[in-house]
């Protein structure tokens, strides 16, 4: 697998490690074709030995559409806010929390950019930091990796990714440093697979907030609860849907 960026925070030199995690990876995710070719700079997870990424595995959710590194314990929910559905996934591995969401937004133009402006909106005020961009790409999709700093040190990281000819965009979110070893993995493990997660998604309203709001929501949501984990949140839901259905 191979994920270009321009950022010089994953860029460093290949060693048999590294090709070792890489190997791993590609593995589980990646189908038979081989990974697009002509990308500008090829961006490896983080240099170490394989015991130092314990606790992730690879994960791919049932629609198939995509896989990334996550923790070996994944709590998956559908968030509905504001009339439309966002599946969301998260884990914790040690004390690093993990979160990936996944939304369509119909097709609505330049929704990358809509959404991602609202996106980080709500996390740069809900995390009072503020956010630097760097354009990547990886199997399957283009997007941003976003580095969250706060008193200029860095905070949270992800990426925010839209799928190669789609209108479905994909944030992932991890409460550690984007120069951490954690991160590195993480961001540089994801492939989407386009025709899936159009599949996936093909049920999902033609209509509703635009691309702005839904990044604004899915922003505020990430931003609030990353710290602490999603699992909270969606206790706190389930806790509240059960007492309306008690009343």
């Amino acid at each position: 697998m191979q994920v270009s960026s321009q950022t010089r925070h994953f860029i460093g030199k290949p060693r048999s490690y590294a090709l070792l995690i890489c190997s791993l990876i590609c593995l589980f995710c990646l189908p038979a074709k081989s990974a697009p070719k002509g990308h500008e700079q090829a961006v490896t997870p983080a240099t170490g030995t394989v015991g130092s990424n314990a606790g992730v595995v690879p994960f791919t959710p049932p629609s198939g559409e995509f896989c990334i590194l996550m923790p070996s314990k994944v709590t998956s929910d559908v968030l509905n806010e504001k009339n439309f559905k966002v599946p969301t996934y998260q884990g914790r591995a040690g004390i690093v929390n993990y979160v990936v969401t996944d939304v369509s937004l119909g097709k609505e133009t330049n929704a990358l950019d809509s959404y991602l402006k609202g996106f980080l909106r709500s996390i740069t005020s809900r995390t009072n930091s503020q956010a630097e961009l760097s354009d990547t790409s990886g199997q399957g999709w283009t997007g941003k990796i976003c580095s969250f700093k706060r008193d200029g040190k860095e905070s949270l990281s992800g990426v925010v990714a839209k799928a190669n000819g789609t209108n479905i965009i994909y944030s992932a979110i991890i409460d550690a440093p984007v120069s951490s070893e954690q991160a590195k993995n993480f961001l540089a493990s994801l492939v989407i697979y386009p025709d899936k997660a159009l599949e996936a998604h093909k049920n999902d309203p033609g209509s509703g907030p635009s691309a702005g709001e839904i990044g604004q929501t899915i922003g505020s949501i990430i931003g609030m609860f990353v710290g602490i984990g999603l699992g909270v949140y969606f206790v706190k839901k389930a806790a509240a849907k059960k007492k309306l259905e008690q009343s």
